[in-house]
Formats: structure tokens, C-alpha cells, sequence
């Protein structure tokens, strides 16, 4: 089963960073495309603002499930070297933190549900294009269950193994 997960989840990050590469690529060429026309050609482009919320949206719920299922968070150095001579509790410490990603991923995911079906009940737009703003917001709530789902599962995965594996150490 883990090499099966394992196979799986590597591709599905895979794909996860080229969306999010895509989208920060498309957020980079928006802004200054917009920028260009604002102050070159003095004629704004219209709905820039809608589609840099989009976009900056995709590009931070598509790299969220890659970096908690790579466990690419940042740590700082100071917090978590004491625990490496304890190996007990610095198991404790990683199952405890988790523990919190794991709940406070979730409670997010509740949270932008919560926000998209509020959107649907008052049929909100967004402000330029009058875009519905609910399956955006669906979308992104979709995507830090996936998140959550996966590190669970990472974390499932990784359970009694002693070696702590950070991401990058500040």
C-alpha cells in the first residue's frame, strides 16, 4: 500500500506544482501586462484585479495539498533541534504538530465552504466581470481538503518513524 501511495501521491504533486508554476506564471505575465497598458497606452485592461484574485488564488490552493504532502513546511532550527536529542519526544512533537496542520487544514477547507455557500445564498459576483464568486470558492475549499487528506495520510504513513523530517530549517 505505501508503494502504491507513494507512487500516487508523487505524481499528483507532480501535477500540483506544474498548476501552480502555470499560475504564477499567468499571475507575473497579468500583472505586467496590465501595468503596460495602465501607464504605457493609458488604457487599463478591464477585469485585471478579478482574474489576479483568481489566479493568485489557484496558485496558493494548488501548492498548499504539494507542500503538506511533501512536507515542505519551514521550520526554524531553534524550536526544533532540542527535541533531536529526545527521540520520544521529538516523535511527540511531530505527532502533535500533525495533529494541529492536519485539524487546521480542515477547519480552512469548513471555513471556504462555509464562505461559498454564503456566496450562493447572496448570488455574489465579482466586481468588474459580475463573475459568480461561488465555485471559485468551492474550488479552493476542494483543494485544502485534498491537502489536508493527503497530509493525513503522509502522516499515517510516516507514523513511527523516528527521523524528523522537516522541510526547510531556518
Amino acid at each position: 500500500m505505501t508503494e502504491s501511495f507513494t507512487k500516487w501521491s508523487t505524481r499528483f504533486s507532480l501535477v500540483l506544482r506544474y498548476i501552480a508554476a502555470a499560475g504564477i506564471f499567468a499571475l507575473m505575465a497579468l500583472v505586467f501586462v496590465s501595468v503596460f497598458f495602465r501607464y504605457v497606452l493609458n488604457s487599463p485592461i478591464l477585469a485585471t484585479e478579478d482574474m489576479m484574485a483568481i489566479l493568485l488564488g489557484i496558485t496558493i490552493f494548488t501548492a498548499v495539498p504539494n507542500v503538506t504532502l511533501t512536507r515542505s513546511h519551514i521550520s526554524v532550527e531553534l524550536f526544533v533541534a532540542p527535541f533531536r536529542h529526545f527521540p520520544a519526544l521529538d516523535r511527540a512533537r511531530r505527532a502533535l504538530i500533525d495533529l494541529g496542520v492536519i485539524c487546521v487544514t480542515f477547519f480552512m477547507g469548513y471555513l471556504m465552504y462555509l464562505q461559498a455557500t454564503r456566496q450562493f445564498d447572496r448570488e455574489t459576483e465579482s466586481f468588474v466581470m459580475e463573475w459568480d464568486l461561488w465555485p471559485v470558492t468551492t474550488a479552493f475549499a476542494v483543494l485544502i481538503v485534498i491537502g489536508g487528506g493527503l497530509f493525513a495520510l503522509r502522516a499515517f504513513k510516516d507514523r513511527g518513524d523516528g527521523e524528523t523530517k522537516a522541510g526547510i530549517d531556518l
